[in-house]
């Protein structure tokens, strides 16, 4: 599976939740109300606002606004007039709106710190916001020089300003600003503009890498103030509007060639292999972080000029997700040749199942609507293979393929008010249970159900005077510390509206316990050390199946 897949299998994942039930086989025939579609497209409301400048005050010309919805619903964008001023059209509904403009922090409506989610907008029908306006600080600027040892000018060199944050249950360095394509100029120097206030790490990268000399010392990415290690570079911390000035020099690696061959599962050269690359183990994966090798004729390849680390090998065909080949393997490589890595190229394993239905009511979507996938659980490396992907047929049949190593079965696509119940197999609920699926012999007989009966959680958080704050996110997570593990159905976060109230549906029944605060780090709700340190002020609540329940949370200090 591409990474492009994976990417767009993620950002559906909120829309799964689950418990158990009786099962009624629906009917394929069912189709989405004409009307109601109709209706939707005509129902537009206007979302005004302005974008001025925070450090003079003076509109911002030509700065893009868009409003992000909820999945499977149409959003805008809009640019802002000679006043800074903009007009949004959108359906019904909650709205994340964004402003932006080069140089500037790009800020969500009711943001009000660095990589924090923004207040929620709702929009009603019939009833116009007036005053949906921004004000946008400059962004923070990292510059410098970066030189060649002996004090030549780093020329064409690909700088990168990274930060960690915990994502999708893992710590992730992650690329922070526009610095994508940054390269230094003929005098060695860079700027990274338009950067939150925040600590970063900043690594030079050449773009040609090393020069392919084998066996000698060459150009390897480099961190700040002079390193090849994350751990022993330093941090560059900027505030809002905040110019920092850096100079470093590249560092020379011992380099080493790191070959193998790529065959079939019964030992035959494959050829069908665009490249075989190498991740640093650690990394997402992005750009800086990977070599790769053109796969020869025979099976073979040859990666040149690669930096001492631990590595994952991999390589898959190109085709249809799902139906693809791929193999994994781990690589040490401290300055001598690695020689002899075989990736033995598997289809991953597959399964067949059928979607029911808790409801006698035939749904209002139809099966090309849903997606099934599989995804592991916790964290570790992000590589785009081993996920499953899948198909729903005309009588809500499925079929999944591709799998490698435990996983976890989930369905995306699913519209509001409908969640995932349970997923059986063999008489037994594996909902939140990983499963290694065989590859010698397909699955057959899972069962996913799906309910209409869906638990709304509503509240507000109070401030110590009692009142009612818009500046807070709240995070909902089970009394069960099993059940928090990434990714959890029973781990929620959500920003309030415009008025200070929030909504999560979806929940399955459970015992919960809801923690509201200012200055949440986003993700954050997906690390279990956080939730365990939060849990001893968090309030504890029951929800039951299809229940809806409204709660007060008291504004807790941020941890």
């Amino acid at each position: 599976m591409s990474t492009r897949d994976c990417v767009r299998l993620f950002a559906r994942l909120l829309a799964c939740a689950a418990a158990a039930g009786i099962l009624h086989a629906a009917s394929p025939q069912a189709q989405p109300p004409r009307d109601r579609v109709l209706r939707s497209a005509a129902e537009r409301v206007a979302i005004r606002g302005q974008v001025i400048a925070a450090d003079t005050g003076a509109p911002l010309t030509r700065a893009r606004v868009r409003a992000f919805p909820r999945p499977g619903s149409p959003g805008g964008n809009a640019t802002t007039d000679a006043s800074g001023r903009y007009e949004l059209l959108v359906p019904p509904g909650l709205y994340t709106i964004q402003a932006s403009k080069p140089a500037y922090m790009t800020l969500s409506y009711g943001q009000r710190r660095a990589f924090e989610r923004g207040t929620l907008v709702e929009v009603r029908a019939g009833d116009a916001l007036d005053d949906v306006s921004f004000v946008l600080p400059r962004g923070a600027v990292i510059t410098g020089a970066i030189f060649e040892p002996f004090g030549e000018p780093a020329v064409n060199v690909g700088v990168r300003v990274l930060r960690y944050e915990f994502r999708d249950g893992g710590w992730r360095l992650e690329q922070a600003g526009g610095g994508f394509g940054m390269r230094t100029d003929d005098r060695g120097t860079f700027r990274v503009y338009g950067l939150p206030p925040g600590a970063y790490y900043v690594e030079a990268s050449p773009f040609t890498f090393f020069s392919g000399r084998l066996g000698e010392r060459e150009y390897a990415p480099t961190f700040y103030p002079g390193t090849t290690s994350i751990e022993a570079a330093q941090l560059v911390e900027v505030d809002a509007g905040e110019e920092a000035t850096i100079d470093f020099p590249l560092t020379t690696v011992l380099t080493a060639t790191v070959s193998g061959h790529v065959v079939d599962e019964y030992g035959r050269p494959v050829t069908g292999v665009p490249s075989v690359s190498l991740i640093r183990d650690g990394t997402s994966g992005a750009a800086g972080s990977r070599s790769s090798g053109r796969l020869e004729a025979d099976g073979r390849f040859v990666i040149d000029t690669v930096a001492p680390g631990r590595y994952i090998a991999y390589a898959s065909e190109t085709g249809e997700p799902g139906r693809t080949r791929f193999a994994t393997a781990e690589v040490s490589v401290s300055g001598e040749r690695v020689d002899g890595v075989w990736l033995t190229l598997t289809s991953g394993a597959s399964a067949r199942g059928q979607i029911f239905f808790e409801s006698q009511v035939a749904p209002d979507f139809t099966p090309d609507t849903l997606q099934p996938f599989t995804m592991p659980r916790g964290s570790g490396l992000q590589l785009p293979v081993g996920r499953g992907i899948g198909h729903v047929n005309d009588d809500w049949s499925f079929e999944i393929r591709g799998m490698a190593g435990a996983q976890l079965v989930r369905l995306a696509g699913l519209p509001q008010g409908w969640r995932l119940r349970t997923v059986a197999l063999a008489g037994r609920d594996i909902t939140d249970t990983p499963i290694v699926f065989s590859r010698q012999m397909p699955t057959t007989g899972l069962q996913i159900l799906l309910t209409d009966r869906s638990s709304t959680l509503t509240g507000v958080a109070l401030d110590a005077l009692g009142r009612a704050t818009t500046d807070y996110t709240v995070v909902i997570f089970p009394e069960d510390i099993n059940l928090r593990v990434f990714p959890s159905r029973f781990v929620r976060s959500a920003r309030p509206n415009q008025e200070g109230a929030f909504e999560i549906s979806g929940l399955p029944p459970s015992r919960y316990l809801a923690y509201a605060a200012q200055a949440i780090p986003r993700s954050a709700w997906t690390n279990l050390e956080y939730l365990a340190g939060i849990a001893p002020a968090a309030e504890p609540f029951s929800l039951g199946d299809g229940e809806t329940r409204r709660i007060s949370l008291a504004l807790r200090a941020a941890p």
